[in-house]
């Protein structure tokens, strides 16, 4: 129930879409993760060669937390260095 509640906040407060429960991460500290899609479009933030969220690599977005009721943050944009270090 907390989770269908906290995906309706995101959903309300970032205008995100096809919001759904990606996974929890285990570890020091647990991570909860939602996966979805956003409206906004804004590329004058990222740098020349990011893609701007919504396209490309950075389709979807992500937001983490360490508790449901706790504060959610949307992570960053990744960018081609980024993705070619991970491979």
């Amino acid at each position: 129930m907390l989770l269908q509640k906290v995906l309706k906040v995101l959903a309300i407060e970032n205008k995100a879409k096809q919001l759904r429960f990606w996974g929890k991460i285990l570890g020091l500290r647990d991570y909860w993760v939602i996966q979805g899609t956003t409206t906004r479009k804004n590329t004058d933030e990222y740098a020349k060669n990011v893609e701007p969220a919504g396209s490309g690599i950075n389709t979807y977005s992500y937001w983490v937390a360490h508790d449901l009721l706790g504060k959610w943050i949307e992570l960053p944009v990744i960018t081609p260095e980024q993705l070619k270090a991970s491979r």
